[in-house]
């Protein structure tokens, strides 16, 4: 058996370590010195829900984030009418007013008439052209006679404009609408041959009770004395466009389109409150 000369522990022959304190048992043998190391072994903290946290102890609940709120549309605006306004704004909250069309200034009808002529003429020497290739005549043959070709054309503007003039004489050279607009819309109804400015606007004093001094008289007299009525609604709009020197605003659905006419005066006003309410139109 050999001592340990370190501590004295007693160690087989064969051993030449002391496997108590690790120091040589033979002489001119350095110790080992024994090296130990620690490994850390980081975990990731687990996160702590609702149902509870370690050990059993409740967790804090997560807080739900709320739904972002949708912004709300802003209230459409509406305008105050001019001192001398002609339109009337009434106990039910529409606006009424009546307007006298010149019937020469209505260039909309004229230029309806101008494009239908200018395009048969169109169509017409086209065919003339074709006819004429087909029939392979000369280029000179077939425009020799220009001079027909001018009478024609001058024909094609002339007549639009003497149909504008007998229209507008028939219709007695004006012609009277009234309107009636709220939140919702407006109406548009024109007024028939013989109706005067002056009986449309007894006929808005008759209807909102302004003569009797009773504002809750209904609309029945107003329809009753009016056809061809056009109603359009603002939601329904899909474009509005002013045109101020025909004192005209003109709005589009789908299908359908209507006007309002207004004078400078209340264009303004008017304007203000159709493109307010018409949400889904394009402004122009």
């Amino acid at each position: 058996m050999k001592t340990c000369p370190a501590c004295g522990a007693e160690m087989p022959d064969e051993t030449q370590f002391c496997t108590e304190c690790g120091a040589s048992l033979d002489a001119g043998t350095e110790p080992i010195e024994a090296k130990y190391t620690e490994e850390v072994v980081e975990t990731a903290p687990v996160p702590v829900t609702g149902s509870g946290a370690a050990g059993g102890a409740p967790g804090p609940a997560e807080e739900e984030v709320p739904p972002a709120e949708a912004p709300e549309e802003a209230a459409p605006v509406t305008p105050t009418l001019a001192a001398d306004s002609d339109i009337i704004h009434t106990a039910d909250g529409k606006y009424r007013w009546v307007y006298e069309e010149k019937m020469l200034l209505d260039f909309e009808y004229l230029l309806k008439w101008l494009k239908l002529c200018l395009g048969l003429g169109a169509a017409a020497l086209i065919a003339y052209i074709v006819m004429g290739v087909i029939g392979k005549k000369a280029l000179s043959a077939l425009f020799a006679p220009w001079k027909l070709g001018l009478y024609i054309l001058a024909a094609l503007i002339v007549i639009p404009v003497l149909m504008h003039i007998l229209r507008a004489a028939r219709e007695g050279w004006s012609r009277v609408f009234i309107f009636e607009m709220d939140e919702k819309g407006f109406i548009n109804a024109p007024q028939e041959k013989g109706v005067s400015r002056e009986k449309a606007e007894q006929w808005i004093k008759a209807m909102v009770g302004l003569a009797q001094g009773d504002t809750t008289v209904s609309g029945q007299g107003f329809l009753s004395a009016t056809q061809n009525i056009k109603k359009t609604s603002f939601d329904k709009v899909k474009s509005v466009k002013a045109m101020r020197s025909r004192h005209q605003i003109t709005v589009k659905e789908t299908f359908s389109k209507n006007e309002l006419l207004v004078a400078n005066k209340d264009m303004d006003f008017v304007w203000s409150f159709v493109t307010s309410r018409s949400k889904r139109a394009k402004v122009r």
